[in-house]
């Protein structure tokens, strides 16, 4: 408590980011009720701007960020298909194309892209088929310096490196993700060492230790080398694209260069409050992104945890105390990264990586190699080609190590785990328990918030533990429901697969890693058309399915038989069901009510089921078409349900007998929209 009173900047950044909170909860960040946009949404329409960000290659053309001309201001996201005219930050061009909303999450466990966007402060797409440059506005060369050293490294280290080694050293030493392939972002990201691929505090560490080494080399005393180096450190910041995490380690950079220049001792703390304050001012929404999250936690990690962690490597014994000091400076750092982020990785992305602790204590000191040869490499590129080529050389070797090693560990099984989404309170608790862990005189207070923790936990499962829930996902065109039934069972009804959407590994699979899914034990299949299977073999993929229960109409689907080859090398059991079939679970049971034959219309042979928890009803009617309606409403004796289905998705009328003969309390459409039910004893 006394650090932070002699250190207000860190009680005004916590009281700031206070402040922030607060306004994003009262919802102070949205779009304008009134904005002239919004008149332009979803018509051909051309809209005046100007270019904010340098234009980033994408498969399809190029995306960048653009400020309109209209009044209030807005800044608008720009995907630009086709042939495009050179582009460059200040330029003013007007766009011929669609205006839209960026997509919001349709589903539990989805990417929120609009929110994601909206942190950003952009509320508006543009989908451009046309770009006319209506004036290019002259830079100062101090201005357009940092994206045109940014655009000659990519370039010649491109030119000079084999293609595969380029697209991961590019990212690696400036952050341009454009060469980077998809495949081998998977495997990184396996290999729980993605943060290589990303420019942060690391690369900041090194830039600043390599150009201080050459100053020194050049003969300046240590300060004069270190306030050398600052101008160094600012212009790698430019060059890097500003991103938070190279922001706020730059920021700290300068921080400590200036104390050890001025003789003062280095506050690390009050060093990280100053970066974060500095990035909040600039763009208050940074707080609530992952990135900044990330990049905080990660640095206020290794900060506390590293002295804890290397105690033991201090003790080892003489003729090993060099070798077992940088090892376990590795070890001590990595692992205290990880254990920061850790709660934010399952809360964001419901992965973490359990393979990332061994793999980045030889993935680590690697990449700083391959860090330093590649700043050597950029810096004799600018010398001479001839100096540069050896160079290249080693570079090339040393990012194929780096994939051999990338791909072994992200081949290791169970590398990574899918997770649930954290609640607030864990993520809350988790923190206070590694604070207080290493606290002898506030053990009282660990204690109790640990009895508070197992008491909420307790209190959450007494309140779900009786529960059946429903939850109807939107897959567009098809169905996909979860049922989670007490004692962790789950079915699923159909998987969607609208073309054109891979509601499988988009949809299905997200929703059920953020619910904390680890087993399906049925999946039921209600129609031939492939809209209502073709998202199950990401299912089949990821999860383990006790059973399948399956039209006997699907399998003459050509489609289907690829999926039931599946379901066969992985040894599920498989069965068509008829009117009558009847399955049980925790008390509860479901109910084929059709098709007992066999119709011309396809969707005469969709399933109808009706579930029946603790008394309280829910009628599955898929695609079920208004003589399947009738035809049910006069077959069966007892139709009544609290719940219906609306046919179709929403899409098909209600046969005026058969929604007589249910009398539902409730209609739910499945499609562009998410609904949930929770049926309880």
């Amino acid at each position: 408590m006394k650090n932070i009173i002699r250190r207000p900047l860190i009680l005004l950044t916590v009281a700031y980011c206070c402040i922030l909170i607060f306004l994003d909860m009262r919802g102070f960040w949205h779009i304008p009720a009134t904005h002239p946009l919004l008149l332009k949404i979803g018509i051909p329409t051309d809209i005046a701007c100007v270019i904010r960000t340098a234009p980033e290659s994408k498969p399809y053309g190029i995306v960048f960020d653009a400020d309109t001309s209209v009044l209030p201001p807005a800044t608008i996201r720009v995907n630009a298909y086709g042939a495009v005219p050179l582009l460059a930050p200040g330029s003013r061009v007007t766009l011929h194309g669609i205006l839209k909303h960026p997509s919001a999450r349709r589903n539990p466990g989805g990417f929120d892209y609009a929110l994601y966007l909206s942190r950003q402060n952009i509320y508006y797409i543009f989908y451009a088929d046309r770009i006319t440059v209506t004036e290019n506005l002259s830079v100062s060369w101090y201005q357009s310096l940092p994206a045109r050293i940014r655009a000659w490294t990519v370039q010649s280290i491109a030119a000079l490196v084999r293609e595969d080694t380029a697209s991961i050293l590019v990212p690696m030493l400036i952050g341009d993700t454009s060469l980077l392939e998809p495949e081998i972002k998977k495997a990184f990201i396996d290999a729980g060492v993605m943060h290589v691929l990303v420019v942060s505090g690391m690369n900041v560490a090194y830039c600043s230790l390599i150009f201080l080494w050459l100053f020194r080399l050049a003969g300046l005393k240590r300060r004069f080398a270190a306030l050398g180096t600052i101008p160094c450190i600012i212009l790698y910041v430019l060059v890097t694209g500003g991103n938070p995490p190279v922001v706020r380690a730059g920021v700290m950079a300068v921080t400590l260069i200036l104390s050890l220049a001025l003789a003062r001792e280095p506050l690390i703390y009050q060093s990280l409050a100053l970066a974060a304050a500095g990035i909040l001012i600039i763009n208050p929404q940074s707080l609530f992104t992952a990135s900044f999250q990330l990049s905080f936690a990660a640095t206020i990690g290794i900060v506390y945890l590293y002295p804890i962690f290397m105690v033991p490597f201090k003790k080892t014994p003489r003729p090993f105390t060099g070798v077992g000091q940088a090892i376990g400076a590795v070890f001590a750092a990595s692992a205290a990264a990880q254990i920061a982020v850790l709660p934010l990785m399952a809360y964001y992305f419901n992965k973490i990586s359990l393979i990332g602790f061994l793999s980045n204590l030889f993935i680590v000191p690697l990449t700083g190699l391959i860090t330093v040869a590649g700043t050597v490499l950029i810096i004799a590129a600018g010398i001479a080609h001839v100096i540069a080529v050896p160079c290249a050389f080693i570079c090339d070797y040393l990012i194929l190590l780096l994939k051999y090693l990338v791909d072994f560990f992200a081949r290791a099984p169970h590398a990574t785990i899918h997770v649930p989404t954290p609640s607030l309170v864990t993520i809350v608790f988790y923190y206070v328990f590694w604070l207080l862990l290493f606290k002898p005189r506030l053990r009282f207070l660990l204690l109790a918030a640990i009895v508070v923790f197992v008491g909420y936990q307790t209190a959450q499962y007494y309140h779900t533990k009786d529960k059946v829930t429903v939850t109807f996902l939107d897959v567009g065109t098809g169905d996909a429901i979860h049922i989670a039934f007490p004692g962790d069972r789950h079915w699923l009804i159909d998987g969607g697969g609208e073309p054109g959407r891979d509601s499988g590994m988009k949809i299905i699979c997200p929703y059920l890693w953020a619910r904390g899914v680890r087993k399906i034990d049925r999946i039921f299949i209600t129609h031939p058309d492939p809209a209502h299977y073709g998202g199950l073999a990401a299912v089949f993929d990821t999860f383990p399915v006790g059973a399948v229960s399956y039209n006997a109409d699907v399998s003459a689907e050509p489609k289907f038989v690829a999926l039931m080859d599946m379901i066969n090398r992985k040894k599920i059991f498989a069965k068509e069901i008829w009117a009558g079939d009847e399955f049980f679970v925790a008390g509860c049971s479901m109910t084929v009510l059709s098709p007992a034959v066999m119709g011309a219309n396809a969707d005469d042979n969709c399933l109808v089921m009706l579930l029946n928890a603790y008394g309280k009803k829910i009628l599955f009617t898929g695609d079920a078409s208004a003589s399947e309606q009738i035809s049910l409403a006069q077959s069966t004796a007892t139709l009544v349900a609290d719940y219906l289905q609306v046919p179709g998705h929403g899409k098909q009328p209600i046969a005026p007998a058969f929604l007589k003969k249910v009398s539902p309390n409730r209609l739910i459409v499945s499609s562009n929209t998410v609904s949930m039910i929770e049926l309880s004893q």
